[in-house]
């Protein structure tokens, strides 16, 4: 799991693999965090985060801040916010995830379940989740996508309004069923 830590009053902002909760609790007592939110992630993903983030981060040793935090810049915030909200959309009542890809064939970006990148050969619409993690992604709303329901796939800059797949072309039917087992 990645999560997004910040220091009370605006301070710095601590990105990081682990378990959030934990690690909070080995920081201290006198430290008061605001917990801004976490996704599923491996640790390249975790990686790819800092390297986009690299001009901001903060070195003070005297501080013992280390490459994990940031400066509290809009910048560093408006870059968590978009990956802390998901895509998805209503199918039958299901909220489904859309990942989105550059082309047929490339893969996907970061999976809502897993932290990883996929590739379906498949063209764009409704798709059973093959992702190999079972965990749960929440949206800031309340909303929880489930992997073992399905996802959708979007390629950038193509007409991706069809949620129909003709690789799976009885799908939508099947999902009210997988709700149920």
């Amino acid at each position: 799991m990645i999560y997004f830590i910040q220091v009370k009053h605006n301070g710095p902002i601590k990105i990081s693999q682990s378990n959030p909760w934990q690690h909070c609790r080995t920081q201290g007592v006198g430290n008061q965090f605001d917990f801004i939110g976490s996704i599923p992630g491996n640790t390249s993903f975790a990686d790819k985060i800092q390297s986009d983030l690299k001009a901001y981060r903060l070195e003070d040793l005297e501080y013992r801040l280390t490459h994990e935090w940031y400066q509290p810049v809009s910048e560093v915030l408006d870059y968590v916010k978009n990956i802390l909200s998901l895509e998805y959309e209503m199918i039958e009542g299901v909220p489904c995830a859309v990942i989105w890809r550059d082309a047929e064939g490339a893969l996907t970006d970061h999976c809502p379940f897993c932290g990883e990148r996929h590739r379906h050969r498949s063209r764009d619409g409704l798709c059973f989740s093959h992702c190999r993690f079972n965990s749960i992604a929440r949206y800031a709303n309340g909303t929880l996508l489930i992997p073992n329901y399905c996802y959708i796939i979007r390629t950038r800059g193509k007409d991706s309004s069809a949620t129909t797949n003709p690789a799976c072309p009885d799908l939508s039917g099947k999902i009210l069923k997988s709700r149920e087992s």
